[in-house]
């Protein structure tokens, strides 16, 4: 079972290493007669992949430092804060989970559209940096296991929410935020 799990993936490999005449050939052959790296320096010529790799770096970093931050902040108000109507509203935030991402490409094309904001990065970028709702449920169920008491001694020492959660909450997530 495991074999024909990855033999799919090894062939495909395999392949990569074949001239194009026994790539198209109808024999099958799990590996190359002549050994080739032509196809690498094919693709590596004609797909611009440092770019590739500089536009991800651009999106996802900025998403991962802020988007994170954001996310923290709001499970930290949502697990530990008193707030009127958490959970309703936690389970209206949720519940865009249910959205598929289809029915939301179109408005937001054209949201981002008429505010000029097409052609670049922006777009990846912007969203993110408001966090991820899905996230803030996982930090949510993560923070319940610290105990309240850390906070309330914060308190005592003049310590507000915000200090508390930059100083207390946010050293102990940090294996959270790893995951």
């Amino acid at each position: 079972l495991a074999i024909t799990m990855v033999f799919p993936y090894l062939y495909m490999a395999l392949t990569t290493f074949k001239p194009m005449s026994e790539t198209v050939s109808a024999e099958f052959k799990l590996f190359p007669r002549v050994w080739t790296a032509e196809s690498y320096k094919e693709v590596w010529e004609l797909v611009p992949f440092g770019r590739g790799i500089l536009n991800t770096m651009a999106v996802e970093i900025p998403v991962i430092l802020v988007g994170s931050f954001t996310s923290a902040l709001g499970a930290f108000a949502f697990a530990k804060m008193r707030l009127p109507c958490a959970r309703v509203l936690l389970l209206v935030l949720m519940s865009g989970m249910m959205v598929p991402f289809a029915a939301l490409f179109l408005p937001q094309y054209r949201i981002y559209s008429s505010m000029k904001l097409t052609n670049n990065l922006l777009p990846l970028i912007l969203p993110g940096l408001f966090g991820n709702i899905s996230m803030v449920f996982f930090l949510i169920q993560f923070m319940g296991g610290i105990p309240n008491a850390l906070f309330e001694a914060a308190k005592i020492d003049g310590c507000g929410y915000f200090k508390s959660f930059v100083y207390i909450m946010l050293p102990l997530l940090w294996p959270a935020l790893a995951a």
